[in-house]
């Protein structure tokens, strides 16, 4: 009999921790604010990162090495006279207050159940 209630605890315990581990499954997906894109995999690396601190970074998906310096001519600003930020283009010397298409992927999480809204 003690056997018997010894092993009915491990299977509620191993059950239990079980569902919680179903239940904590995330998806990872990239979505485009410019675009409206969406996709499972990590566009060429240009999806941002924040750091402790708000600094953005990029995360190389091939290699998993990650950078401050960006993956793409554009780069973002603050604004001296106003704070706001801007976007910057090192090759076309372009600037804009407007989120380039290609700064403008983020990484979101969701649960396993909601992949079929995508």
């Amino acid at each position: 009999m003690r056997a018997h209630g010894i092993a009915l605890f491990v299977f509620v315990v191993f059950t239990s921790t079980l569902s919680t581990t179903v239940q904590s499954a995330k998806q990872v997906f990239f979505y485009n604010d410019v675009t409206g894109e969406s996709r499972w995999d990590d566009p060429d690396g240009l999806t941002t990162y924040s750091d402790d601190e708000g600094k953005e970074f990029w995360v190389d998906p091939n290699t998993g090495e990650s950078t401050y310096e960006p993956r793409t001519k554009w780069s973002s600003h603050d604004s001296e006279d106003t704070g706001v930020k801007y976007f910057y283009n090192e090759e076309t010397k372009e600037s804009t207050w407007d989120r380039p298409e290609e700064l403008a992927w983020r990484r979101i999480e969701q649960d396993d159940d909601d992949n079929d809204s995508l």
